[in-house]
């Protein structure tokens, strides 16, 4: 099945799911039923022969997930409304995964491969003025992602999915590296991302930072210092290599450097005082997940739970709920039976609204 039909099969399902009425009729869940049996056949139909099932995390479990939950008629109307939850929960994470692991439906070969190019807020004109001379340059040969531009990052979309979408289609990754980025934990984070899935990283220095002065382990990157034509032309070259481009096309490098340097006169940088956007922006992907699964059942729940929803391991679901706990993210407490649950807090909702996750 090519992903787009996969895509809108598992939206119809969760429309459908909807429109289900959320209390029991008589204790008569004959609706939830039919829907169950109808989604699993679909699921099996999805992924039947799909070959990228195994990347999946959720999707090994596949239909047999939904047949868990119940349906039975003398459900309470607590239990199947958690019940409709659960599933609404699970088809999302499918839908989510699809849109990650999934081929578009056009082949590998005729994609447009990425330059990424990270960089702070503040200096997103540097890198805006950086990537309009290699997508210049370059002509129709691959684009250039730029983390904080809202061309590259719609208003609205899953911010960290987009960036990993990115990272996954590019070949080269780009660092802007001043004083007052390489502090920032979220540069440190796209960095490690990029080295793990071993994508060549070039850092360009400027405003304080040289190649001599880079932090470890990044200062073991081939970079340029960003202070003479040399060093652009440099760069360009190196970009070539790396996407197998034979012969780099004739610019004027002064005139490169030139609205480089007016770029930077602009750009106006906080003291690096970076606690808040720690706070607001570095969290671990399983914290989101499971962040994400309070903003869908807003009951408290027990870790056990949690952990079959976002599917990890115990020792992992634990060591980031207490994480979340710790951070304000979420709060603990008992239930009667003396078990710890847990809920969703001001800063845990804060966090998913202000990064477009909800």
């Amino acid at each position: 099945m090519i992903k787009q039909d996969a895509i809108k099969k598992l939206k119809k399902k969760i429309y459908e799911l909807t429109k289900l009425p959320d209390y029991i009729y008589n204790g008569d869940n004959f609706e939830f039923s039919n829907w169950k049996v109808n989604t699993e056949k679909t699921i099996f139909h999805i992924f039947d022969d799909a070959e990228y099932t195994t990347k999946f995390k959720n999707i090994i479990y596949h239909p047999e997930t939904i047949s868990l939950i119940s349906d039975n008629s003398s459900l309470s109307v607590a239990t199947y409304i958690l019940g409709v939850k659960k599933a609404k929960i699970l088809l999302e994470s499918y839908l989510e995964e699809i849109n990650e692991f999934w081929e578009p439906d056009t082949t590998r070969e005729h994609k447009i491969k990425n330059i990424f190019i990270s960089h702070i807020t503040e200096e997103k004109e540097v890198a805006l003025v950086l990537k309009d001379w290699i997508e210049s340059t370059f002509t129709g040969q691959f684009s250039v992602f730029v983390s904080n531009d809202n061309e590259d990052i719609p208003v609205g979309s899953k911010w960290l999915t987009q960036i990993n979408n990115a990272l996954n289609e590019s070949i080269v990754f780009i660092v802007l590296c001043s004083q007052s980025s390489m502090p920032r934990p979220w540069i440190n984070f796209e960095i490690g991302c990029a080295w793990t899935k071993q994508i060549p990283i070039i850092p360009i220095c400027y405003n304080g930072m040289t190649k001599s002065s880079l932090p470890s382990p990044v200062s073991s990157f081939q970079g340029i210092n960003l202070d003479r034509k040399e060093s652009l032309e440099k760069l360009f070259k190196g970009i070539a290599k790396h996407l197998d481009v034979s012969k780099t096309p004739r610019i004027s490098y002064q005139d490169m450097l030139n609205e480089m340097n007016k770029a930077l006169e602009k750009t106006v940088v906080k003291k690096v005082e970076i606690k808040e956007e720690k706070d607001n922006n570095f969290i671990h992907e399983i914290e989101q997940k499971i962040l994400l699964t309070y903003s869908y059942n807003q009951t408290p729940s027990e870790l056990e739970y949690i952990k079959n929803i976002i599917k990890e391991s115990h020792f992992k679901t634990e060591f980031y709920i207490d994480t979340l706990v710790k951070n304000n993210f979420l709060s603990r407490h008992y239930n009667d039976q003396l078990d710890y649950l847990y809920s969703l807090e001001y800063k845990g909702k804060e966090y998913l609204i202000q990064n477009n996750l909800v």
